[in-house]
């Protein structure tokens, strides 16, 4: 991005209808800045709770990186769904 920051997006389809509850595991270096563009959902805290029952949702977790030593990387995507 032209801002000096990375965008990583993750779309998953053909998700059975419910609620599902989504957050991030906390890991060095970076925290949770904000949670934006909720679509069909609510924010609570550090988690998003989304409705996926007949249409399309979707939520943005903005991180910020808080220490720059030792330069590496930090990068998993874990996708659980369960009813």
């Amino acid at each position: 991005k032209a801002s000096g920051g990375i965008e990583k997006t993750i779309v998953r389809k053909d998700i059975p209808a419910g609620e599902y509850e989504i957050s991030e595991i906390p890991v060095s270096r970076y925290r949770l800045e904000r949670i934006t563009g909720v679509v069909s959902g609510s924010v609570s805290g550090s988690k998003v709770i989304l409705d996926t029952d007949g249409q399309d949702a979707k939520a943005t977790f903005v991180n910020r990186r808080e220490s720059y030593q030792d330069y590496s990387d930090n990068d998993l995507v874990m996708n659980t769904f369960s009813k």
